[in-house]
């Protein structure tokens, strides 16, 4: 993971706004909280599968300590070290086997169309190959029609879940 935290460390983006790329910490719990519960309805509704979503602190400490074997997760953040905060988060849960991954993408809303969801996703993606993973697959909502044309835009091919047409399985293959 280290060549593709090296590769996309900062980046200046419109409005001069600066976000940098790394990993999850185990004492991001606060900033991730902020995060997530600064995202709107829509936002947690089409990434969570409820716009209510509020997790719990339980699950934040656990979301912040990272088996690297196990799971990658990056983050952009924005602002000082003291005020720093998350601004968008991808994160990759390992199969058993050690040869595929889900992963999840979420952007804060002011940072929509700023250009962090490619920095995150070549960030995993850079991460994913130096693991020697096969390939990586996310599961998006239908009307998630921004997503979905974003990660086709990117080569991810995109197919009807099992459950379903309302929900799509978006995959790209690494090797």
């Amino acid at each position: 993971m280290k060549k593709a935290l090296e590769a996309a460390n900062a980046a200046e983006l419109g409005d001069q706004q600066v976000a940098s790329l790394r990993a999850l910490r185990a004492d991001d719990t606060e900033r991730l909280e902020a995060f997530l519960k600064g995202l709107n309805y829509s936002s947690k509704y089409l990434r969570f599968g409820r716009g209510d979503f509020v997790p719990d602190r339980e699950l934040l400490e656990k979301a912040c300590q990272i088996d690297p074997r196990k799971t990658i997760h990056l983050v952009m953040t924005s602002g000082s070290d003291k005020h720093e905060e998350i601004v968008g988060s991808i994160r990759l849960k390992i199969d058993r086997e050690q040869a595929n991954g889900e992963f999840n993408l979420v952007v804060a809303n002011a940072w929509f169309n700023s250009g962090i969801d490619g920095m995150l996703l070549d960030g995993l993606l850079d991460a994913a190959r130096e693991m020697q993973l096969r390939e990586v697959y996310t599961r998006v909502l239908w009307g998630h029609a921004g997503l979905l044309d974003f990660l086709a835009k990117r080569d991810f091919r995109i197919a009807n879940a099992p459950e379903g047409d309302w929900l799509k399985i978006c995959t790209f293959a690494l090797a």
